[in-house]
């Protein structure tokens, strides 16, 4: 099974066109090309894919590693409610 790091990183890649060295985990989505309205659609995807929610406890996404742990927070939160 995947984990949630390397799937956001693929779907990252995928959507925004970026090639697999490009998408770290201390990189920063402004040195992406990644802007505050992408990085709200791109957490659509996230919730569609993950099936969670991140809007709640979103708060400031600046890297590549900040998208993951709010994923990785909101499914272990889902977990614990199913």
């Amino acid at each position: 099974m995947q984990t949630v790091a390397l799937r956001v990183q693929q779907m990252m890649q995928e959507h925004f066109s970026l090639a697999a060295g490009q998408v770290l985990p201390d990189q920063t989505l402004a040195d992406l090309g990644i802007d505050s309205l992408g990085a709200i659609e791109f957490m659509f995807l996230l919730e569609e894919a993950f099936g969670v929610s991140l809007s709640d406890e979103r708060g400031e996404l600046r890297t590549v590693s900040d998208i993951v742990a709010v994923v990785e927070k909101a499914a272990t939160a889902n977990e614990g409610t199913v």
